[in-house]
This record gives C-alpha cells, structure tokens and sequence, in this order.
C-alpha cells in the first residue's frame, strides 16, 4: 500500500510537471560529513520529523561548500546511516548491502521499493550496519529517494569508485520503469490518474 502511494504520486507529478533528474545520473561526488545523524533515541527518525532536517541542511551546506554534490552522515556509533536526504545502498560482488534499521535511517518508501526490486530481480540483499571504509572498496554505491530515485556516485571524498555500475542502472531503469507505469509486474504500484 505505501508503495502503491508513492509511485501514484511520483506519477501524478511526473504527468503534472515536466521534472528532469534532480541528481545527476552521471555519478554524484560526496563527502563524508562532520555532522553526525540523529539517534533515535533523541527523536523519533524513522520518519520524515522537520526537526531532523536541521541536520541535514548543515550536513548538505557543508558539501557543496566544500565542492560535493552530497554529504554522507555516520551515526553515532561511526557507522554509515544515510545520506542528507536519501538512503543509501553499496554493492560488493554482487551482493546490494544497506543499513539496517537499527542503524537511525529513515524508512524510505523509495529504500523499501528499491530492496524489493532487486530481491525481485534476484540480487542478493543484505541489510546491516556498514562501516566507512567499505564505502571505499565498494563496487558500486547509490542514494535512493522520491526525487532522487536512484543516483549513482561516482567518487566519495577523493576515492572514485568504479565508472561500470550494473547493477545501479538496472535498478535506475527499473524503477523509472514503474514510475512511469512501463513495467507491467508492478501494476499494482501504480494507479495513473488523468489530468484534465
């Protein structure tokens, strides 16, 4: 039902306004951000609470003031948590690893959608805590959100990962597929309204 929502709305708006990417498909460059995500245990973060927003403007401010697209969040454990607005997800031999729950994300829509389709696809996924440095021997790494949909990076701080990402693009293709009602084995995802 949240998923069938969400793609309803992404739809609507996509019929209603012509929106191109709102991250570069071309690979973002990120930075791992001196801000630290929220604990859970300080506000409830699993979702979408203004007052957690102050700390991903500040995370997002510092990128792109100091050259990055993005900025990448730890939580307080020094664990990877998620982007400044987006989830994030890394693969390594073929297998999409993603923090888990425990590790103070949001419950993104676009996240569960995402690990839905790849389990659909048939790519192993593992959802745990991950630790920096395998952002950094990753093969590939990519943020997910309702604007985002899935954007691949191409370089965290000065490490710039590998330019073939496979798996990345399936996932990119497929849920732009779904998005814009082409993929019929998710029609029940989608319900197309017609503007008038």
């Amino acid at each position: 039902m949240v998923q069938f929502t969400l793609l309803c709305c992404l739809n609507w708006i996509k019929s209603s306004l012509e929106l191109g990417d709102y991250l570069s498909p071309e690979g973002l460059s990120c930075r791992i951000s001196s801000w630290h995500r929220q604990e859970d245990r300080s506000l409830p973060l699993r979702g979408k609470t203004s007052g957690a927003y102050i700390t991903s403007s500040l995370a997002k401010t510092e990128a792109v003031n100091s050259g990055f697209d993005e900025a990448i969040l730890l939580n307080s454990q020094g664990k990877v948590s998620e982007a400044s607005g987006m989830n994030i997800f890394l693969v390594r031999n073929g297998t999409i690893i993603s923090p888990g729950f425990d590790q103070d994300i949001l419950e993104g829509i676009t996240r569960d959608s995402v690990l839905t389709i790849a389990r659909d696809m048939g790519f192993p996924v593992v959802e745990r805590p991950v630790d920096k440095t395998e952002l950094f021997i990753a093969d590939e790494v990519f943020l997910s959100g309702t604007a985002a949909k899935v954007a691949p990076i191409s370089r965290i701080e000065n490490y710039v990962l590998p330019a073939d990402r496979p798996i990345t693009l399936k996932l990119r293709e497929k849920l732009t597929a779904i998005t814009e009602n082409r993929a019929s084995e998710y029609q029940d995802w989608v319900f197309p309204i017609s503007i008038a």
